[in-house]
């Protein structure tokens, strides 16, 4: 045999032997989470003397129905729901431990900058779970970076050490767009990074799901409310923006009735759209609903052309101005309101779990963005005419430009 080659078969043999070695088979402690809007992982770790069925947060997500079995398919009783209060973790108090199942631990030591771990869970949320191998790269006092290339599905996979213990729970990914950031161009820091949140210091308290579910689909409802004005906002700039589409001239160039024309389009079906799917509350889109129409009976009267050609002197031009500044008045107020409720309600709703929290504080930056660009929209009108729906969603998602998801 050629040397080359059994040196080679060499290698890989101890390299096997090395990531397999010590390492607990979790086959007993792994759980897939099926849920009315997906799938996801979960395992079974004891704490405090009593045996919980973990995950994240997002994976339960706000649906009623919730279901969780081990890899024999043996559904698990649960009881108590328990949050963590900053993070994006959820546990269940397990009434009756189920037929072969058994129990993970914690990691209490220290955790390794390139020490080997695994992640089991239901990859891709296909119902079976796999084992994914890689390493540690970084270590914070909340957060772990590893190599192990979890994908979506795999969150609430436990990552294991080689003892066999929780070291975090695989959560999210991010991808920072090195055209932005020249820094890290060419380096890793521009590729995918995967990351777990660790057990340590979390502080729990015990929530009613219902709880759960009537905040996340509130916050729900407010993030698709942010997107649908940041789609439609340009398009009412076309009223507030460019003097030519404004009372004071009635003699219209080609271009900004095209541009009226194509806003009044743009409004009129997102008026038409059926968005009971898209809600948990109609509320929410009843507000754009609301302003919608306002915008079409503000916008209808200065482009009658019977006021074509008509003196500005006469009584019938001094009516529709003021008909005019009665409609702006309360086309404007209404949209200052399109972004205070939604903020107040931000800010004053005490999230239950750290998941719901964060994501509110992101959105709430993201509400007191809209609510500058429609105060500058309506103070100055010339500033907005520059407003372009794509650089308006670029502004209001992400001004880092790092895109996070939870997988």
């Amino acid at each position: 045999m050629n040397l080359n080659r059994l040196f080679k078969i060499v290698i890989c043999f101890f390299l096997g032997v090395f990531l397999h070695a010590d390492f607990v088979d979790p086959h007993g402690s792994i759980v897939i989470v099926k849920t009315e809007g997906g799938q996801g992982s979960g395992f079974i770790v004891q704490e405090d003397g009593f045996n919980y069925v973990m995950t994240n947060a997002h994976v339960i997500g706000g649906t009623l129905g919730l279901e969780i079995i081990t890899l024999n398919g043996n559904p698990i009783e649960i009881t108590r729901m328990d949050l963590a209060k900053n993070t994006d973790i959820v546990r269940f108090l397990i009434e009756k431990m189920p037929e072969g199942g058994a129990a993970l631990t914690h990691e209490d030591g220290e955790i390794r900058i390139n020490e080997v771990v695994k992640v089991y869970g239901n990859s891709q949320g296909r119902n079976v779970v796999t084992e994914i191998i890689g390493k540690v790269q970084g270590v914070g006092p909340k957060e772990i970076e590893v190599s192990a290339e979890f994908v979506q599905g795999n969150s609430g996979s436990p990552i294991l050490n080689k003892a066999g213990r929780v070291i975090g729970i695989a959560t999210y990914v991010t991808r920072e767009d090195s055209r932005s950031n020249w820094v890290i161009a060419g380096t890793r820091f521009a590729q995918v990074r995967r990351f777990g949140l660790r057990l340590n210091d979390v502080e729990w308290h015990t929530v009613d799901r219902s709880i759960l579910i009537q905040q996340y689909n509130l916050l729900n409802d407010i993030q698709k409310y942010s997107w649908d004005i940041v789609d439609l906002l340009p398009y009412w700039v076309n009223y507030f923006s460019d003097d030519d589409l404004r009372i004071q001239t009635f003699d219209r160039n080609r271009r900004n009735m095209e541009k009226r024309r194509g806003a009044l389009n743009k409004i009129s079906a997102y008026r038409a759209k059926d968005q009971e799917e898209s809600y948990s509350n109609m509320v929410w889109p009843n507000a754009i609903h609301k302003f919608c129409d306002l915008y079409l009976i503000a916008t209808s009267g200065h482009w009658e052309e019977e006021m074509k050609g008509v003196n500005q002197q006469s009584n019938k031009y001094r009516v529709h101005l003021r008909n005019e500044e009665i409609r702006q008045k309360e086309l404007t107020e209404h949209a200052n309101k399109l972004t205070s409720v939604p903020i107040n309600i931000l800010e004053q709703t005490e999230w239950v779990s750290g998941y719901l929290k964060e994501n509110a504080e992101f959105t709430l930056n993201n509400f007191k963005i809209l609510n500058n660009l429609i105060q500058g929209i309506m103070e100055g009108p010339r500033w907005g005419s520059k407003l372009r729906p794509e650089s308006l969603r670029n502004r209001v998602r992400r001004v880092d430009t790092i895109e996070n998801v939870n997988l």
